[in-house]
């Protein structure tokens, strides 16, 4: 019976112990992928699609206004550059950072 629950404490502790998995919309997952991205990597293909397509898509959101003649490889960097520059939000969702970095960027102007 003591080994039984020695055993059971050692195997509760290495489950508790590994890191959990980021969450795919977190900006913690997608973001490896952009790096992939605009450095011209091979690596995770899968998720540098998901971030092109992500940041595609927010830089078309009112209140974004991207310059003519910007790419969406400028616009990773963007994002990118806004996320590394914030470790403590790793968690939060992708395009909410995103977002904040194009509007940051580009805010459309008021007049």
């Amino acid at each position: 019976m003591r080994a039984l629950v020695f055993g059971c404490l050692a195997l509760l502790s290495a489950t508790t112990a590994a890191k959990a998995e980021a969450r795919p919309d977190s900006a913690e997952w997608v973001l490896p992928g952009c790096q992939a991205l605009i450095s011209e990597g091979k690596s995770e293909p899968f998720k540098q699609g998901v971030c092109l397509g992500m940041t595609a898509a927010v830089s078309e959101m009112p209140g974004i206004c991207v310059p003519g003649g910007m790419t969406h490889e400028q616009s990773v960097r963007t994002v990118v550059r806004y996320i590394e520059a914030r470790p403590a939000q790793a968690q939060e969702r992708f395009i909410q950072l995103a977002r904040e970095a194009l509007t940051a960027a580009w805010p459309c102007n008021k007049a």
